[in-house]
């Protein structure tokens, strides 16, 4: 990732794409490892705004961890969220609509892909105002539990352990 970091995609693409042909060579098609090289190169194209490059790349990445990991693991989670990223770059809200709806289920939608897409879905009417309110109460509430219950569990491990100003 270092050369998408500099920006150096001319340099990257070739390397991401002989680390994922050597991969798949020597795993399968279907490894997990050949989703990560995947997912790298479609990030990389992505960045460069070559949205028909990176789709196809992101999709099939998804279909690997899924079927390595089940549909509920957080790497998946991950996959779908910048998959509906690049679907929110592109205005695509009907394609990335369903995704936030399914990683909203699960609790895993990122609020910064999830409350632009819920926003503009509400303008072209793929969603009511009503229930783009709900999921983006939704996506707060889990956000904000989240953050107490870590902060809870934090304070009683201090607890157990007799340490800390409060215990």
């Amino acid at each position: 990732m270092l050369y998408l970091n500099q920006s150096r995609y001319a340099e990257a693409e070739p390397l991401y794409q002989r680390s994922l042909a050597i991969q798949e060579k020597a795993l399968g098609r279907d490894h997990p490892d050949v989703a990560n090289s995947l997912y790298g190169l479609a990030v990389l194209y992505r960045n460069q705004g070559r949205y028909a490059d990176a789709e196809p790349l992101f999709q099939r990445a998804l279909a690997i961890q899924e079927k390595a990991l089940g549909r509920d693991h957080p790497d998946v989670a991950t996959f779908l969220n910048n998959l509906a990223s690049m679907y929110k770059s592109q205005a695509r809200y009907a394609d990335a609509l369903p995704i936030i709806r399914r990683t909203l289920s699960q609790g895993t939608a990122d609020k910064l892909v999830a409350f632009p897409v819920l926003f503009a879905s509400q303008g072209q009417n793929l969603t009511n105002a009503a229930q783009a309110l709900a999921d983006s109460y939704e996506i707060v509430q889990r956000a904000s539990s989240t953050a107490a219950a870590n902060a809870v569990s934090k304070l009683a491990a201090r607890f157990a352990v007799g340490s800390g100003e409060l215990a």
